[in-house]
C-alpha cells in the first residue's frame, strides 16, 4: 500500500507517522554513527604519528638501559629460544628492559610496606623462567639469600651454568610440594606465574606458598587485573564478569605445558579467594599486570 495514502486511513494513519518518525532518528543515528567512525579514524591516525616518535625514544632509552646492564653485569643474556618463551619475544632490549622495570617496581613496592633487609633473608623467585627479572632484582633493599625454581627444565638449567652467583636455581613439578621446609622465605615473588594457571592448580600452589613462607613474610604475587580484562576471549567474559576469574585458552606456548594458558581476576575475587591464605594487603598496578600484595598471618 502507498505510505502516502495509508497515513490518511484512521487505523493505520498514526502508525506510518510513527514509522516515519523512527525512520528519521535511525536515519540522524546512522549519520552520527558514520560521522563518529571518520573522527574515530583521525584521531587513530593522528595518535599514531604522535605514538611513532615516542616509542623510537622509548627504544632509544631500552637499548641504553640495555647495553649499560651487559656492560656492568657482565651476566650472559639468555638464548633467544628462552627470551621467547619468558617474554613473548625474542626481543633482547625488550627483555632486559621489562626485567629492570619490573625489579624496580619490586623494590618500590618492598620498600612501600616498609620491609627491611639485612642480608641473611631467604627470597624465593617462583616461576623465574631463565632469569629476566632476577638477574636486577639484587639490587638495595633485597640483599639476601635467593632462590628460584621453575617448571621449565631447560631455562633452569641455563641459569645453574650462568646464573649460579645469584641464586641456587631448583626445578619444580608440575603440581606441589617444593623442596622447601615449612617457613623457609621472608619474601616470595611469582612474577607471570598465576596469570596463567587453571584455578584448581593456582588453588594448590598458593596453599604451597603458604605453607614455605614464614609468619609475616611478604608475597608478591602477579595476575592479569582489571586492566587487562579488554583482552578476555569472548567467550570467557560472561564467566569472568559472573565469578570474577576465567581461564582462557590462548595457543601452546613451546617447551611448556599445555595447561600454561592465561587467567584473569578481579579484586573482588582475589579478596574473598586468596585470603584463605593470605591477609591481601593491597594490589598495586604493574605495567601489563597487577601485583597482589600478601602477607602469611602470624600463628595465633
Amino acid at each position: 500500500m502507498n505510505r502516502k495514502l495509508a497515513r490518511r486511513l484512521p487505523l493505520l494513519g498514526k502508525w506510518v507517522r510513527k514509522l516515519d518518525v523512527l525512520e528519521e532518528k535511525y536515519a540522524r543515528l546512522k549519520s552520527q554513527r558514520d560521522s563518529l567512525k571518520r573522527q574515530r579514524g583521525y584521531l587513530k591516525s593522528e595518535l599514531a604519528e604522535v605514538r611513532a616518535p615516542l616509542e623510537a625514544i622509548q627504544r632509544e632509552k631500552d637499548e641504553r638501559r640495555a647495553l649499560r646492564h651487559k656492560q656492568e653485569s657482565l651476566l650472559p643474556i639468555p638464548p633467544a629460544s628462552l627470551r621467547l618463551r619468558v617474554h613473548g619475544t625474542d626481543d633482547e632490549v625488550a627483555f632486559l628492559s621489562v626485567g629492570d622495570t619490573i625489579a624496580s617496581r619490586i623494590r618500590e613496592i618492598v620498600r612501600a610496606e616498609d620491609q627491611s633487609f639485612d642480608g641473611t633473608e631467604r627470597i624465593l623467585d617462583f616461576g623465574c623462567g631463565c632469569g629476566r627479572v632476577l638477574r636486577f632484582v639484587e639490587n638495595g633493599p633485597l640483599s639476601g639469600k635467593f632462590f628460584a625454581t621453575d617448571i621449565d627444565e631447560e631455562a633452569i638449567s641455563w641459569c645453574r651454568n650462568n646464573l649460579a652467583s645469584l641464586a641456587t636455581f631448583s626445578r619444580n613439578g608440575d603440581q606441589p610440594p617444593l623442596e622447601f621446609g615449612r617457613d623457609s622465605f621472608d619474601l616470595i615473588l611469582a612474577i607471570s606465574v598465576f596469570t596463567h594457571l587453571p584455578e584448581v592448580l593456582e588453588l594448590s600452589w598458593l596453599s604451597e606458598l603458604q605453607r614455605i613462607a614464614k609468619p609475616g613474610a611478604i608475597l608478591l604475587l602477579t595476575v592479569h587485573g582489571e586492566g587487562l580484562f579488554s583482552t578476555v576471549p569472548s567467550g570467557s567474559y560472561d564467566e569472568l564478569s559472573r565469578r570474577g576469574f576465567c581461564y582462557a585458552a590462548c595457543g601452546q606456548t613451546a617447551g611448556l605445558p599445555d595447561y600454561y594458558q592465561t587467567s584473569f581476576h578481579s579484586p573482588a575475587y582475589i579478596e574473598r579467594y586468596w585470603s584463605e591464605f593470605f591477609h591481601v594487603r593491597r594490589i598495586v598496578a604493574l605495567g601489563g599486570q597487577d601485583v597482589v600484595v600478601c602477607e602469611k598471618r602470624q600463628a595465633p
